[in-house]
């Protein structure tokens, strides 16, 4: 895994958007090829992902799609909307 020059700490998903001048989950929509993302956009991030050395790390997108699917479940719906109603209204996602 490549490092970010700066700071010593890996490439991560921010550092791409940073470069390529968008957007965290445009970034996450480019590289999962989605047809909303124009072509340009999608050839900016590539070459700002091969510049920058970024590789996805499969822990964090494990955890991150297990925290989505649990959000699906019947329990996981009942938190969010405790947790809606308890910050005043205000949905988080």
């Amino acid at each position: 895994m490549r490092m970010n020059r700066k700071s010593q700490r890996p490439v991560t998903m921010r550092d791409v958007a940073c470069a390529a001048g968008v957007a965290q989950s445009t970034v996450s929509r480019a590289l999962s090829n989605a047809r909303e993302i124009p072509v340009a956009t999608r050839d900016r991030v590539r070459a700002a992902v091969l510049s920058l050395g970024y590789r996805p790390n499969p822990f964090v997108a494990a955890f991150t799609a297990q925290v989505r699917n649990y959000r699906r479940t019947p329990r996981g719906a009942a938190i969010a909307m405790l947790d809606c109603a308890m910050r005043g209204g205000e949905a988080v996602h």
